[in-house]
C-alpha cells in the first residue's frame, strides 16, 4: 500500500503467486466501497455506464469489463478506483453463473475479477507463477463526475515521464 503526503491518491500493489491447479480457479480483489445509496459507475470502451440501469434489458450482469476505472458515489461522495491491469469486474458480489435478468440495487461492492481458468476461451487452463497487478484509489466530495474520474485513471494508465538533460 503507498500513500502519497501531497496526492490524494492510494496505490495498491498486489504481488500474488499460486500454484497452477487443473480445477476450477478463481482470485477477486473485494473493493466494498459502502455510502448511503451508493451507485456503481463503469468506465466501458465510449462511455460511462451503471451496471444493470444504463444496459439493454437481456443483456450480461454477472460481470463487466472495464476501461480505465471504476466508480462508487452517492450524493455526498465519490470513490474511484483506477484498474490498469484487471479489466473485469462484477457489481454487488461474485454473480459468477448467476445468469441474472436483472440486477439488484447497488450495494457499494465492487469485485475485481483478478483471473480465472473457468473457460478455455481467452484464458489458460493453468495458471500459475507470479502475477502483478496494481490499483489506484482517488476520492472527491460530491456525486460522480466522469471528467474528474476520466482524468485521474488515465493518469494512472499514461503517467508524466520525466527527462533529464544533462
Amino acid at each position: 500500500i503507498v500513500l502519497y503526503d501531497d496526492v490524494p491518491r492510494i496505490d495498491l500493489l498486489n504481488s500474488v503467486t499460486k500454484l497452477p491447479i487443473d480445477r476450477s480457479d478463481s482470485i477477486y480483489h473485494a473493493f466494498p466501497l459502502a455510502s448511503d445509496s451508493p451507485t456503481v459507475y463503469l468506465d466501458v470502451p465510449g462511455a460511462v455506464m451503471r451496471p444493470g440501469i444504463d444496459q439493454v434489458p437481456g443483456t450480461a450482469t454477472d460481470w463487466h469489463s472495464i476501461q480505465d476505472y471504476f466508480a462508487v458515489s452517492s450524493e455526498k461522495h465519490t470513490v474511484t478506483v483506477a484498474s490498469p491491469d484487471v479489466p473485469l469486474v462484477q457489481v454487488n458480489g461474485i454473480n459468477t453463473g448467476r445468469w441474472q435478468e436483472t440486477m439488484l440495487p447497488h450495494n457499494g461492492l465492487v469485485m475485481s475479477w483478478v483471473m480465472n481458468n473457468y473457460w478455455f476461451t481467452n484464458f489458460p487452463a493453468l495458471q500459475g507463477g507470479t502475477v502483478h497487478y496494481r490499483y489506484s484509489l482517488s476520492s472527491h466530495a460530491g456525486p460522480f463526475d466522469r471528467q474528474e474520474s476520466t482524468r485521474f485513471a488515465k493518469s494512472i494508465r499514461q503517467p508524466l515521464v520525466a527527462l533529464v538533460f544533462l
